[in-house]
C-alpha cells in the first residue's frame, strides 16, 4: 500500500493540529489512489505491487519506466536548458538513498530529493511539479480540516486542485514549463481510461483532467468547477482556501453518498 511517508516528510503541523492525526489523514488521502499520485509512482523503476492484475499502474507501467530510464542529473540539466530563469539548485538534489521523488521539509523550506534515475518523460514532469509546490504552496491542513468528517477526502481534493494551481503558475512565470508538462498527456489519458477508482476519486480525477486541459468535458455538476476555481483564485490566502476546499469536499461527498438523488451520475 502506498504510504504518504514514501513521498514526503511533514513539517511541524499548524497550530492546534495533532501530528498523529495529521499523519493518518495524509496517509488515508494517498490510499485513495487518485490519478496524479499513481502517475508519480510510475516514474520510478522501484515501484512494487503484490499483484500485477490489481496494480493501479498496470496500464502504463511498462511505458512509464521500463527501458526508458535516464540519469536524474541529465534531467536536471534538461530542465535548466528549457527554463534557464528557474533557479532550483539550492533545494533540489540527487539522492541515491531515495527511490522516488521526495520532499523533506526543514527550517529553510524543504529539499526535494530525487533518485539517481527516472523515466525520461515523466521524471521531468514530477521534478518540475514538486519545484512548483516548493515555490508556491503553503500548508493548509488546519484544525478545521483535520477534524472534519470528510478530512482525508478534503485533503485529497486540496492536493489535487493545488496541483492544478501550481502548474499553471509555473507555466505563467516560466513559459518553458508548458513544454515539459504537455508530455504527460501520452501517459495520463490511457491511465485515466484504465483506472477504476472509487466514485469519489473518479470525480477528483475528472476535475484534474478538465482543469489542466487534458479533457474538454467535465461530466459532473458545473458547480463543482466553480468551487474548485474559488480555491485556485484564493492563492495563498489560507482561510479562503480552507473554506472553499471544505465546501468542495462536502459537495462531492454528498453526491457520492446519494448519487441518484443528488445527480452525481456523469452526464
Amino acid at each position: 500500500m502506498i504510504r504518504f511517508s514514501d513521498y514526503f516528510l511533514v513539517e511541524s503541523p499548524l497550530e492546534g493540529v495533532d501530528p498523529e492525526q495529521e499523519r493518518e489523514i495524509i496517509t488515508r488521502s494517498f490510499e485513495r489512489n487518485v490519478i496524479s499520485d499513481i502517475l508519480a509512482t510510475a516514474s520510478t523503476s522501484n515501484f512494487d505491487w503484490d499483484d500485477c492484475d490489481t496494480c493501479p499502474t498496470k496500464g502504463v507501467c511498462d511505458a512509464a519506466h521500463k527501458n526508458n530510464l535516464i540519469s536524474s542529473s541529465s534531467i536536471l540539466e534538461m530542465i535548466k536548458h528549457k527554463i534557464p530563469t528557474l533557479d532550483f539548485s539550492s533545494f533540489v538534489k540527487v539522492d541515491p538513498n531515495v527511490d522516488r521523488v521526495m520532499i523533506k521539509f526543514d527550517d529553510g523550506g524543504g529539499m526535494i530529493h530525487i533518485p539517481t534515475e527516472l523515466n525520461s518523460i515523466i521524471g521531468p514532469v514530477i521534478i518540475l511539479h514538486e519545484i512548483g509546490h516548493r515555490l508556491y504552496s503553503i500548508d493548509i491542513l488546519t484544525k478545521e480540516m483535520v477534524d472534519h468528517e470528510y478530512a482525508d477526502a478534503i485533503f485529497t481534493l486540496a492536493r489535487t486542485i493545488e496541483d492544478v494551481r501550481i502548474e499553471k503558475l509555473l507555466e505563467q512565470d516560466y513559459p518553458g514549463a508548458k513544454e515539459i508538462f504537455k508530455d504527460r498527456a501520452r501517459f495520463i489519458i490511457p491511465l485515466y481510461k484504465d483506472h477504476t477508482p472509487s466514485p469519489f476519486s473518479k470525480i477528483v480525477d475528472s476535475l484534474f483532467l478538465y482543469l489542466r486541459g487534458y479533457s474538454k468535458l467535465f461530466p459532473y455538476d458545473d458547480n463543482l468547477l466553480n468551487i474548485a476555481n474559488k480555491f485556485i483564485d484564493a492563492g495563498n490566502n489560507r482561510d479562503k482556501k480552507v473554506k472553499s476546499i471544505i465546501e468542495l469536499g462536502e459537495a462531492i461527498s454528498g453526491l457520492v453518498i446519494d448519487p441518484v438523488k443528488r445527480g452525481a451520475e456523469p452526464r
